[in-house]
């Protein structure tokens, strides 16, 4: 008689993408359907976050906004390829992060150019930067510092593996976050780029495990990613600020009947888009 056979263990590699996709695509049918659910939800997302605006809150939430800029964001991942592939000596590491994390930009925007979904506030967006789903800063942050998470994690001890990489990419989710809190995109386009940054990341993960070890100094790289960041993320804030806070920031709208016999005034705020908003902003 033979042994019984054990059942075949669960293998995140294959099922953590594919499910990523079946939620993104139902996600995409829902919003493309205006399905009620997801109307309501965005918009008492984008209410919720309007009711807890504050000055020190919103110079927050621009900052790090600021620091998923594409302006910001490209000049960290080239710096990151070229020192991988040069002082790094690790030209396959260079390969796998450029691909993936530009592979991850360049899915995005097809994404939205196929969707064409208006954003919450328009804040001066041109071309299909002006598209909302999904956010363009959330997948490619998310792709950004995941992908860095790949890379250091499989050279650093088993026990700081999780925490490291769930570090990085929650840095990556709060840039999408405050995307949400300053109302440039629906809290559905956030929670599409989150799945579709899975999707990229675990089949990113399960691409280098295969691979040949390329040989990364996890402190060396770290240094580099660090520096990047605060070199060209301290530019942006420094340089854009100012403009970025008028471009997001809301303004009391005169008081409707309703208010006026003892509504909640908090409820006509709106975006303000004047100032002296940035030429051509990132999406």
């Amino acid at each position: 008689m033979s042994p019984e056979r054990s059942p075949r263990a669960f293998d995140w590699r294959i099922s953590l993408p594919v499910m990523a996709i079946v939620l993104l695509a139902a996600l995409a049918i829902a919003i493309v359907s205006a399905q009620p659910i997801i109307v309501t939800a965005d918009h008492a997302a984008l209410e919720a976050m309007k009711q807890i605006r504050t000055p020190a809150r919103d110079d927050l939430a621009i900052a790090l906004t600021q620091l998923g800029d594409p302006d910001v964001a490209w000049p960290v991942s080239i710096a990151m390829v070229l020192w991988l592939a040069t002082l790094g000596r690790s030209p396959q590491a260079a390969i796998f992060y450029a691909v993936t994390v530009g592979g991850a930009a360049a899915l995005n925007s097809l994404i939205k150019v196929l969707f064409t979904r208006a954003r919450p506030n328009t804040f001066d967006y041109e071309g299909f930067t002006a598209f909302s789903f999904p956010s363009g800063h959330a997948t490619s942050n998310i792709v950004l510092y995941g992908t860095l998470a790949i890379l250091i994690t499989r050279e650093i001890a088993p026990r700081h593996r999780a925490p490291f990489a769930a570090l990085l990419v929650a840095f990556g989710a709060l840039i999408g976050l405050s995307r949400i809190y300053l109302g440039a995109h629906w809290m559905s386009d956030v929670a599409g780029s989150a799945l579709l940054a899975t999707a990229i990341l675990s089949v990113a993960a399960y691409w280098y495990a295969s691979a040949p070890r390329p040989q990364v100094s996890p402190a060396r790289l770290s240094t580099v990613a660090v520096i990047s960041l605060i070199i060209f993320g301290g530019a942006n804030i420094l340089r854009n600020h100012q403009a970025d806070a008028a471009r997001y920031a809301v303004e009391q709208a005169a008081a409707a009947p309703h208010t006026q016999r003892g509504g909640n005034d908090d409820d006509n705020r709106t975006y303000r888009q004047i100032g002296t908003p940035r030429a051509n902003p990132p999406g």
